[in-house]
């Protein structure tokens, strides 16, 4: 089948030959052949041919030129690339669904989901196909960004930040509110509902929404209300504790329903001499056998409980013994496992010392002319006995190898609040006997990291992430930054400061690509005085699917004030009431005033730091300059050589200020080339060999994730940066 054949029949009269019908095999039955036929043949003859199979003489495949053109499925397949098509073969029982991927005139390849959740590319000859069915575009919906402001009543106290959950089918996801906005990245998921926490003394409020695959932005709102709530139970949020006499646990409890006004609750417990309760929820483990905690709340006199069993350590377990080589660093274990006097066992910190006393720490070095074996005492927590770890050594005259140097990647990130990234430590050599590392971080109030290396991001701001090999103590270093996740203007106008008001333009390419807008839309536009309502102008203007700014005079005739320098209000929307909400009404503000506003250089502050390395603190004599952006050069690229003339000795005319760092880390502006004037400039550094900037991260106090770098003078704008440099090697 859907071969190209030529099929050998009697002449027709009055021709005395045998015809060469060629043409693709489409369907054979016992009666009939049906052929698609060749554009050889007349072109009264019908595209389809069928032929009865008493009248075939017989077949032979088709001989070039007898069938010569082009296959009749490649040329509408090849229009469908890029979509989803369902393909019908001549040797499979089962059709092939998946995305067109390619076609030519031998075959067609199509990208076909697994079972892994991933995808295969499957092959299909074209001569094999028999028919195809075009399922249409693939759906691939992209993330959508859901901005969602907490709103208070006025004149009542209520926490700074909430938590704020987005709640779906198959998860819920948690984002915690900064400046009063919680941001989430998601994927469209029709109806969803969006609830703040329960804060005491407020309603909870809570919305049902819709996210739709043509959404890229949305912006919602949550109100709370204040009201009187009463106490209506407790509930004890914590397992029963099974604690070690000595030991300490911790109880929580939760008030019911969980915004009510009074939050008190008070502990007690039934049995002192087993175990106590502070209240905090502390329990403190006295005695062998049990106890009931119980919780009761200050209103209403509700009351919850549990039971706490605190058991004895009867014995230690004895610990595996340890290997080594002579000149290894041995990582000790930080626990032991003992037995309970309840026929469990658990694992408990220990602290070694040696057989004299001194303590070891978590490591023990193996002298390189050593003993046959060491042993080492532990001191076991809530005991008073003693675990024995024996250390036996390999009398192999081969040494312990040393590390020599360890490295981190990725080095540098930017990562924005609650995000999270794996860095990876790699220890020279390869061989080294004692590969372990430690991980910490600068700030932990910023970011976070695990033993393994796991960043979290907590807030904004700067960490170093310092990774410590055990042998040798060498040290890696990632540079981090921590940023609220931008938020998108949807108008702005295309300057800061104007000096007419016919230059007024209103840049909406955000609005075009995250409203989004597909058909021409109007947009009502008014133009305000600052710190009035007083109307300067106002009318319509259509934005549509290929707008990227529109000339704000034009479209609403405003006037200037008498102040020259005022601030200009710019609201935007479909409704020509503009409702207040900001999701209805859009807004932005700009400034007409002096032709040439500058910053004096005064207001740059740029402060550096060196971590590691020979220049360690050594700050002074590092040079710094403020450019211009170059438009052939993307801004992650530029580096200070951009700005360097070899030929003259000197920085190029782009360069507007340099400065110098004194022996405190502060650059010292020199005299600048000419006057400041507002607009985008780029902060560079002549980094010293060995190291590497943090240039290039996010800007953790940006509102727009502009890069460290990145400075936009604007009027009365003060700037400051710190420049973070981190040993990388020479």
């Amino acid at each position: 089948m859907n071969q190209n054949i030529q099929l050998i029949v009697p002449a027709s009269p009055p021709a005395a030959r045998r015809p060469n019908i060629t043409g693709r095999l489409i369907e054979v039955t016992d009666e009939v052949v049906k052929m698609r036929l060749s554009s050889e043949h007349e072109t009264d003859q019908p595209p389809i041919g069928v032929y009865q199979i008493e009248d075939i003489i017989g077949f032979v495949p088709a001989t070039e030129g007898g069938c010569g053109e082009e296959d009749p499925i490649t040329e509408p397949l090849t229009n469908l690339i890029g979509r989803q098509v369902e393909i019908f073969t001549t040797d499979q029982t089962e059709s092939v669904i998946g995305l067109l991927v390619e076609v030519t005139d031998s075959l067609v390849r199509l990208e076909v989901d697994n079972d892994q959740g991933g995808s295969t590319i499957v092959t299909i000859k074209t001569s094999d196909i028999t028919r195809y069915v075009d399922r249409g575009r693939p759906d691939t919906p992209g993330q959508v960004t859901l901005a969602v402001t907490i709103q208070w009543p006025d004149n009542v106290q209520h926490p700074d930040e909430v938590d704020v959950f987005l709640i779906r089918e198959d998860a819920v996801i948690t984002s915690r509110t900064i400046n009063g906005v919680a941001t989430f990245a998601t994927e469209p998921s029709g109806d969803v509902a969006i609830r703040g926490e329960d804060v005491p003394g407020f309603i909870t409020p809570a919305k049902q929404i819709r996210l739709t695959g043509n959404q890229r932005y949305v912006t919602e709102t949550l109100e709370y209300t204040a009201s009187d709530i009463p106490v209506g139970g407790v509930r004890i949020d914590t397992e029963p504790l099974r604690l070690l006499v000595g030991d300490q646990g911790q109880l929580t409890a939760t008030v019911l329903p969980e915004n009510a006004n009074n939050q008190v609750v008070y502990w007690n417990s039934n049995n002192d001499n087993v175990a106590i309760v502070n209240n905090e929820g502390v329990v403190s483990a006295l005695s062998e056998g049990t106890a009931i905690i119980t919780v009761t709340t200050d209103g209403g006199g509700f009351t919850a409980s549990t039971m706490v069993t605190v058991v004895n350590v009867e014995s230690i377990n004895t610990p595996e013994p340890i290997n080594a080589i002579r000149g290894q660093i041995v990582v000790l274990p930080e626990t032991v496992s003992v037995s309970l006097s309840d026929g469990s066992t658990r694992n408990v910190p220990v602290m070694w010392r040696t057989s004299t006393g001194d303590p070891v720490g978590s490591t023990f070095i193996i002298p390189l002319n050593p003993a046959p074996s060491y042993t080492l005492l532990g001191d076991v927590a809530y005991t008073n006995l003693t675990a024995q770890l024996l250390i036996t050594v390999d009398s192999k005259p081969e040494p312990a190898v040393p590390v020599t140097g360890v490295s981190v990647e990725p080095n540098t990130a930017s990562l924005y609040v609650g995000g999270t990234l794996q860095l990876n430590a790699t220890v020279t050599p390869d061989n080294a006997t004692t590969p372990n590392v430690t991980w910490s971080s600068s700030n932990n109030n910023v970011a976070t990291v695990s033993e393994t290396g796991l960043v979290t991001a907590v807030s904004p701001g700067f960490a170093i992430i310092t990774a410590e090999t055990v042998d040798g103590g060498f040290q890696a270093y990632a540079q981090l930054t921590v940023s609220v996740a931008p938020e998108i203007e949807l108008i702005y106008p295309t300057q800061e400061v104007y000096t007419r008001p016919e230059e007024v333009f209103i840049n909406v390419e955000n609005l075009v690509a995250y409203k989004p807008i597909f058909v021409p839309t109007t947009y009502y536009v008014k133009v305000e005085q600052s710190g009035s309502n007083r109307i300067l102008g106002e009318g319509e203007v259509v934005i549509g699917p290929d707008t990227t700014e529109f000339n704000l005079y034009i479209a609403t005739l405003f006037h200037m004030t008498q102040n020259y320098s005022a601030r200009y209000f710019v609201s935007m929307s479909t409704d020509p009431s503009f409702p207040p909400e900001e999701d209805m009404t859009l807004r932005t503000n700009f400034t007409i005033g002096t032709a040439v506003p500058t910053v004096p250089e005064d207001n740059i502050h740029v402060m550096k730091e060196i971590i590691g390395g020979p220049r360690e603190n050594q700050l002074a004599n590092i040079t710094f300059i403020l450019a211009r952006e170059l438009s052939d050069i993307e801004i992650p690229n530029l580096n200070w050589e951009d700005y360097w003339d070899n030929s003259a000795g000197q920085f190029t005319d782009e360069v507007k200020i340099i400065g110098t760092t004194n022996e405190e880390g502060i650059v010292i502006w020199e005299e600048p080339r000419e006057s400041l004037k507002l607009g985008g400039y780029v902060l560079l550094e002549v980094t010293p060999p060995g190291y590497m900037d943090n240039l290039n991260l996010i800007n953790p106090d940006s509102e727009d994730g502009s890069l460290i770098k990145e400075v936009h003078l604007t009027r009365n704008a003060v700037i400051n940066r710190t420049v973070i440099n981190t040993y990388v090697g020479e």
